[in-house]
């Protein structure tokens, strides 16, 4: 007799493969503290169950009411009492259906006193005797279901099944007739929302009551007696730990990807531009470039799980943002290096004072060139980027691109004019304020645009400025016309 753990919600998938496969016996639940349920099955269906203890009495006091107060016979009163032996004894007393009906209320309370346990081991003794009375599914199906709402935790179940993306369908093929099943209205209501149309998540939204477990309950009740499914279906039976496991291994996965995030943030924002590709400063260029490449790779948005990419959003930007100046900065240095030593291959033995202060000015004048250079390449790569952000309607990522970029090179109209529009999507005033300096700013690094004096002109008109507005609208016609006065002075010419 092999032993096995259940759970309180465990206990409904274990009725249901004892179902399925037809068992008979009895299957014997011991709780932590030592207290056993024995629930009697035939064919597979709830015949009757009793708790031991006070509620095992009850078919003794029924005995005794039978028999106008006479005690049943001795062999009835002998401990460890035989529930069988004794339900024989009252068929003889009273009428069976009175028998059947006492013994569907009993078992339905025993029923929920064991989903009420924490958890316990269970076992069937198997017997091929049987049925004391012929088992109704419905009754099998109420006494699972009932026995549920005992059941106090479903947050950890609500969570298991939020994790879900898939729709809820009704079965294929159900394994209970649920449409004879005695149905609360709320209950019925929920059967209805579970018609391939919404995800758990959904339906939750879509109920109007208060407890959130009453939802919880229920459709995992559905999912158990396999009123329903998800979409697509398992080939098996709904069990809950399969999805609990596939939960905890995200939930892991999504702790470990926010702890690498975390790290690798604080690596990029204080780290050297060789402690973020992870190489040291004698390391080859090749390997520079394959440390840079895996990098990118690894911490590339589309790599992390949903959450990730939203909760980590801006670390994951300036992760990014940071591999490219490392690469960059590395770059330069090298260069710089490489300069130097030819440099140095090209002086003369003798250095007198005036060629060693050129030198050193046209060195310097060299590296300011390339540092200038350098802020300007990584100015168009912000650039690039915003422009991709704002054809998407990214424009929290517009403004931050804008902004980066411009601390690389501060005259470039476009990105000035890029970030206003990005600004003036946002109504709150600073926004708004912030929009209308850098779309003036576009104005006066590229005068000769009539483009941006249009952009400033429709600002000021959806702020309701008409006057400037008209005042913008009138430079922008000014420099698209052609200068006919020009055109004629230079035929004459």
């Amino acid at each position: 007799m092999s032993e096995a753990r259940f759970t309180p919600h465990s206990l409904a998938e274990i009725l249901r493969d004892r179902f399925l496969d037809e068992s008979n016996g009895c299957l014997v639940l011991t709780a932590q503290t030592g207290e056993e349920i024995r629930i009697h099955l035939f064919r597979g269906l709830i015949d009757m169950a009793l708790q031991t203890g006070p509620h095992l009495e009850f078919l003794r006091d029924l005995a005794a009411q039978t028999r106008d107060g006479r005690a049943p016979p001795v062999e009835l009163q002998e401990e460890p009492l035989d529930p069988a032996r004794l339900a024989d004894f009252l068929g003889d007393e009273i009428k069976r259906p009175e028998i059947i009906k006492a013994v569907r209320r009993e078992a339905i309370v025993s029923i929920q006193e064991g989903f009420r346990l924490s958890g316990g081991t269970w076992h069937l003794e198997e017997n091929d005797t049987t049925g004391l009375f012929e088992p109704d599914v419905v009754g099998t199906l109420e006494a699972i279901l009932r026995g549920l709402g005992a059941v106090e935790r479903w947050a950890q179940v609500g969570r298991t099944l939020s994790s879900q993306d898939r729709v809820l369908v009704p079965s294929a093929i159900p394994l209970f007739p649920v449409d004879q099943l005695p149905l609360a209205p709320e209950e019925g209501y929920l059967l209805s929302l579970m018609d391939g149309n919404a995800t758990f998540t959904q339906i939750g939204s879509l109920f109007p009551g208060s407890d959130p477990d009453q939802v919880t309950r229920f459709v995992y009740s559905a999912l158990v007696i396999g009123a329903v499914e998800f979409d697509p279906a398992l080939n098996s039976p709904f069990r809950l730990e399969q999805y609990a496991r596939k939960e905890e291994s995200e939930r892991r996965r999504e702790k470990a990807e926010r702890k690498k995030v975390g790290r690798f943030y604080a690596t990029v924002s204080g780290g050297t531009p060789y402690q973020v590709l992870g190489v040291t400063d004698g390391a080859s260029w090749s390997e520079i470039k394959q440390a840079y490449e895996e990098r990118k790779t690894s911490y590339q948005t589309d790599n992390f799980l949903p959450e990730i990419r939203q909760s980590c959003r801006e670390e994951l930007q300036i992760i990014s943002t940071g591999l490219v100046e490392a690469y960059l900065k590395i770059q330069s240095l090298r260069m710089d290096e490489a300069s130097e030593k030819n440099r140095q291959r090209s002086e003369t033995r003798e250095i007198n004072l005036e060629d060693m202060q050129g030198k050193r000015l046209q060195s310097t004048r060299t590296s300011r060139q390339e540092h200038i250079a350098e802020q300007e390449h990584l100015a168009e790569l912000y650039l690039g980027k915003a422009r991709d952000a704002f054809r998407e309607a990214d424009f929290h990522n517009t403004v931050e691109y804008c902004s980066l970029a411009l601390k690389k090179n501060d005259d470039i109209a476009e990105l000035h004019s890029l970030l206003g529009q990005a600004l003036a999507r946002n109504p709150a005033r600073r926004w708004q304020l912030r929009a209308e300096v850098a779309l003036k700013r576009a104005c006066e690094l590229d005068a000769w645009n009539p483009v941006n004096y249009m952009r400033l002109g429709e600002f000021y008109k959806n702020q309701g400025l008409e006057q400037r507005a008209a005042r913008c609208f009138q430079k922008a016609r000014t420099l698209s016309q052609p200068h006919g006065h020009l055109d004629s002075t230079r035929d004459r010419a």
